[in-house]
């Protein structure tokens, strides 16, 4: 079978597909929707906005020891948690095995003592931690949208037992998906008045932070500073997450 061939069939049978323009690769479920995108010249750079959007857990926990990612699309956070947190210990549950086999087009780091990419469905996945997460990252999306196993009410309190007492569920959504309000209902179920929805950088989608504390135990002052470390450290924009952050109520 021809490449062109190949490329098609994927394409009509809705398995990711990669596409190359000049120096950038995209990832793909459908033609018109891009998963993940990357520069080779810097493939480590966070090239869509919604990704350095949800970066901004490190505003409620600066120096996680372990994070967990669910979706690993073209591993943009994955590498990048990889590269700019040293002391922190990655896990990322993919389900999809063509995903998986994708990770060294997008130059994504080999299993080693503090990073791993399991094959396997995001959901059963983070049953296996109890108390022990600083960081739970969900992007699961497919060709049909959001994983619906990823959008319960029973895996957001997964979610919330896995967490250790300071940590944070950050969530992706993708536009203007019409069920986008009942996820965020069903998190605010869980996660009571702890619960931030910011518009991303880039204003295709919405990014919900959930943590696990009373925002009561949270300083503005405290929040102000990391803003300003992390900024120092990283070429994104903590100050503009922080703002939206701090326009909820609950913090009023």
């Amino acid at each position: 079978m021809s490449l062109l061939k190949t490329i098609l069939n994927r394409r009509q049978k809705g398995k990711p597909f990669v596409h190359r323009d000049g120096r950038e690769l995209s990832l793909h479920f459908s033609e018109p929707v891009v998963q993940s995108n990357m520069n080779l010249d810097q493939p480590d750079v966070l090239a869509l906005g919604y990704t350095r959007t949800m970066m901004g857990f490190l505003l409620f926990v600066p120096e996680p020891k372990k994070i967990s990612m669910i979706g690993l699309g073209g591993g943009s956070l994955p590498k990048y948690c990889y590269r700019q947190l040293p002391d922190s210990k990655i896990s990322v549950a993919e389900i999809n095995p063509d995903v998986v086999a994708l990770r060294n087009e997008f130059l994504i780091p080999e299993d080693d003592g503090r990073f791993r990419i399991h094959c396997e469905d995001g959901a059963r996945f983070i049953k296996n931690f109890c108390a022990s997460e600083d960081v739970i990252v969900v992007d699961g999306y497919d060709i049909a949208g959001h994983a619906p196993s990823l959008c319960t009410e029973k895996f957001y309190a997964d979610c919330y037992r896995a967490l250790s007492r300071q940590g944070v569920m950050v969530v992706n959504l993708f536009g203007k998906d019409r069920h986008n309000d009942g996820v965020v209902t069903k998190i605010t179920k869980v996660f009571g008045d702890a619960v931030f929805v910011v518009e991303s950088e880039d204003i295709t989608n919405k990014v919900v932070f959930a943590i696990k504390r009373s925002p009561e135990d949270l300083s503005h002052e405290e929040l102000f500073l990391t803003a300003i470390v992390l900024m120092s450290q990283m070429n994104i924009d903590f100050h503009r997450v922080l703002m939206q952050l701090l326009s909820h109520r609950c913090f009023k």
